[in-house]
């Protein structure tokens, strides 16, 4: 006969006995390397050393990189007066902050200007994604190759995808086409379901009256000589 009550020390051994004389109380999935799939993962509910049952917990969020490429060197970006005036560079980017701003809380967010700072091409994440200007293109394509050589998702949008896609479509595996005010809300509902497309093409203009506020501080600030707000486009 078990006891209703067992002390056990430590958490292998709770999960053992369970097994052993209580699998009604465990569940397994089919899923390869998990003990409950890919969207959830069990968590033991600890009341000193006695675990009476396992629970569910959701598993850590996706992780989303946004890029905005290196520019070439240009008098507008002030890169070769930055020991002079005390910045890295010109103007801060407002393309990430916006799509920053419409990412629910679901998802976990990094921001890298390389015009400010590196990147590390080995940061954990579960999508790459990139805004391009025309003159960023080359940097854009060596920063998606570099990730896809990593195995990460990648996506690319911007004026220079908008304009020429079938010059970008070789290069990233989504493509995003248009003002991301409506289609990155849209690919975020895909994504986070596992069934996102290989390309999104906005429909319509962006109303600017209700863009949100764009993240700021995900920016290095102090990086940079000029902000910047949005008034038409």
């Amino acid at each position: 006969m078990i006891p209703q009550r067992v002390l056990i020390s430590t958490a292998a051994g709770a999960c053992a006995l369970l097994l052993t004389f209580c699998p009604w109380m465990c569940q397994m999935t089919v899923a390869h390397g998990t003990l409950a799939g890919r969207e959830k993962y069990w968590s033991r509910k600890r009341e000193g050393m006695y675990c009476p049952l396992l629970r569910k917990v959701p598993m850590s969020k996706k992780k989303i990189l946004l890029i905005n490429p290196a520019f070439p060197d240009s008098l507008w970006g002030f890169t070769r007066i930055q020991s002079l005036v005390g910045i890295q560079y010109g103007f801060l980017p407002l393309a990430l902050p916006t799509l920053a701003a419409l990412t629910p809380a679901q998802f976990e967010l990094t921001l890298i200007d390389e015009c400010v700072e590196p990147i590390d091409f080995d940061t954990p994440c579960d999508l790459v994604a990139l805004t391009a200007f025309n003159v960023q293109s080359h940097r854009a394509f060596a920063i998606l190759a570099a990730f896809q050589a990593r195995g990460r998702l990648t996506a690319l949008g911007g004026p220079f995808a908008t304009s020429s896609p079938e010059v970008c479509r070789p290069h990233t595996d989504i493509l995003f086409l248009g003002e991301g005010e409506s289609i990155w809300p849209e690919f975020l509902q895909d994504f986070a379901h596992g069934h996102f497309k290989n390309h999104y093409m906005a429909r319509e203009k962006a109303d600017l009256t209700q863009a949100p506020i764009p993240r700021f501080e995900l920016l290095n600030l102090p990086a940079y000589g000029s902000g910047c707000i949005q008034t038409s486009r």
